[in-house]
């Protein structure tokens, strides 16, 4: 909802929200061309897109034309980046200038010139005020060249000095935006790192969250993540043949990019010792440098194994594919807009509009009609900073239905939610559900 407002209040709204502006204002533009759900998602798919020919430029350099080939194929269908370029959130472009400042890392510790470090400053500028773990990501990047790409001692100084430039050129927004420091120690929604979850890292990585069982497409999408995981297994597994047979300047090219998504990983499962930051979403930034590898392990298998070697690539790349369109096809929450569209019906003027806790509550600002939205409050215990709580009218949340209300309550909540509590008085007329998402009428 942000990108309705107009920018000064847009600005005002995100500086005391845990965001960088870029993805925002990207949306606002898109806003400004047309408000459909296709538009305001299109520049995380272009994103993705963009992501693509980078991902080919990793993997050539590590191995040759086929496994650049192999590895923007691999980044173009890997369903973990597939699905952060259908969603609305900053992530995949986070992620797409993560696996940018690699490659541009790259390019000035073998050359450091002029433009490549000016190209390199841009990017830390821009993706760091994309996504703040992206400074983990390029941070990563230079103790990778450092360890694996070994540039002379003038080289990796000025390549560390152009990265420096960029962090320095952000100064300004983290000194507007200081109030969003003030959540530092305050409750978080990211659950500690366990045993578990380790188990489950592979096929985040490749397939992104797991769903919950609850949800009608439940099953489907969750074993699609399963088969997804196995396939990429392959390519995966054929780095170590990849890498046992490379000459050493191939090996500490391939070195170079693993370490760049390594490091970045370790360093945040680190933190989530003493502080749980470890989410697939903010992981996903710091591996997607690690997609590209799996596309050079690919290349190994082609040239390798023979004739069969192209067809097992080949079915690793359809495989994928075939997941991502899966998982893209089912999102993990439920479509409110069937029970929005029952909402906009039945509302009168005079009537209490409530969302039934946080969950979908500028969904339906997105959807409810323009009469709506000005009096659509969420009825929750409490809400957070990382709830979207800078972008609520004074009088949003409330923690329970006013006893004064005039007319009638029309409540959105989940099917399987417990009932509300109502001021005495009211009875329940009406309750009518679509998608898992009812709408409930309450009157005197």
């Amino acid at each position: 909802m942000a990108a309705r407002l107009p920018i000064p209040q847009m600005l005002a709204a995100i500086r005391t929200d845990s965001a960088p502006p870029v993805g925002i204002l990207l949306v606002t533009a898109a806003n400004a061309i047309s408000g459909s759900p296709l538009a305001l998602r299109l520049p995380s798919a272009l994103a993705g897109a963009a992501a693509v020919p980078i991902g080919a430029a990793l993997g050539r350099r590590v191995g040759g034309p086929r496994a650049g080939l192999l590895a923007g194929a691999a980044v173009a269908v890997m369903p973990s980046l597939v699905l952060h370029s259908r969603d609305l959130r900053m992530y995949g472009l986070a992620a797409t200038l993560a696996v940018l400042s690699a490659l541009l890392t790259w390019r000035a510790a073998e050359s450091p010139t002029r433009g490549r470090l000016l190209a390199l400053t841009a990017c830390v500028v821009v993706a760091l005020h994309t996504h703040y773990f992206t400074g983990i990501a390029i941070a990563g990047q230079l103790l990778a060249v450092a360890i694996a790409l070994r540039p002379g001692r003038a080289a990796l100084v000025r390549v560390c000095a152009a990265a420096a430039a960029g962090l320095a050129l952000t100064v300004p927004w983290l000194l507007y935006a200081q109030a969003q420091f003030q959540h530092a120690g305050t409750p978080f929604w990211v659950a500690p790192f366990d045993l578990a979850h380790l188990e489950d890292l592979w096929q985040e990585f490749v397939a992104g969250y797991n769903i919950d069982w609850s949800y009608p497409a439940a099953r489907l999408v969750n074993y699609s993540r399963f088969v997804a995981a196995a396939v990429a297994a392959v390519g995966g597994l054929a780095l170590v043949g990849w890498y046992r047979q490379a000459q050493p300047p191939a090996r500490r090219r391939l070195a170079y990019l693993a370490l760049t998504g390594a490091i970045p990983v370790l360093s945040l499962l680190v933190i989530s010792v003493g502080r749980p930051l470890f989410d697939e979403r903010y992981a996903s930034i710091l591996w997607a440098t690690l997609v590209p590898a799996v596309g050079v392990g690919l290349s190994w298998v082609w040239g390798r194994v023979r004739i069969a070697g192209p067809a097992i690539a080949g079915v690793v790349i359809a495989v994928l594919a075939v997941v991502a369109v899966v998982m893209g096809l089912n999102p993990p929450n439920p479509d409110v807009r069937p029970a929005i569209k029952v909402l906009n019906a039945t509302t009168h003027p005079g009537d209490f509009v409530a969302v039934a806790g946080v969950h979908h509550y500028f969904t339906l600002l997105y959807y409810a009609d323009p009469d709506i939205r000005p009096r659509a409050h969420v009825v929750a215990a409490e809400a957070h900073w990382y709830d979207g709580t800078a972008l609520y009218r004074p009088d949003t949340l409330v923690t329970e239905v006013p006893a004064d209300v005039p007319g009638r309550v029309v409540l959105l909540t989940d099917e399987t939610r417990q009932p509300t509590p109502m001021p005495p008085g009211f009875q329940r007329v009406a309750r009518e559900c679509r998608e898992q998402v009812c709408i409930e009428t309450w009157s005197r």
